[in-house]
């Protein structure tokens, strides 16, 4: 009679899943302790990003995404008023001017393209500060 199995509405006996779970502590203070030692675990990991953000190892992605679109708009601006002053200040015929307005299209596009793929592929920190070092290098060289 004792290998009979619990039939459904009587009390006691064998019941499958039932007592503690396996490998989960019941121990209070050792749950208590290890939910501090997590917690200061993040407090630190933040405090270690916080004091890199104040020394400038890190920047704040959306901050750094802005400047590189500002600056990006402004030379587009510029470089798209070049085939008019060309134009205006060179005497290309209106023709050559219409070929230089769709050859720098052309280049915007290709450089736009080539941003986009980077930050969809996940361009990393440096990679991306060095190409901004190589752009104003570009920019400087030219004002010289």
């Amino acid at each position: 009679m004792a290998d009979r199995e619990p039939t459904p509405g009587q009390h006691g006996g064998y019941r499958p899943g039932a007592g503690g779970k396996k490998g989960v502590s019941t121990d209070h203070y050792a749950v208590l302790a290890a939910a501090k030692a997590k917690r200061e675990m993040y407090r630190a990991a933040l405090t270690e990003v916080q004091f890199k953000q104040q020394a400038g190892e890190l920047y704040d992605r959306s901050e750094v995404l802005r400047v590189i679109a500002t600056a990006i708009a402004v030379f587009a601006e510029q470089i798209r008023s070049l085939p008019d002053k060309l134009e205006r200040q060179a005497g290309i015929s209106p023709e050559q001017a219409e070929i230089a307005e769709e050859e720098v299209n052309t280049q915007l596009d290709a450089l736009r393209n080539r941003l986009v793929q980077g930050l969809a592929a996940g361009v990393p920190q440096d990679a991306l500060i060095g190409a901004l070092r190589d752009m104003l290098a570009g920019v400087e060289y030219g004002e010289q």
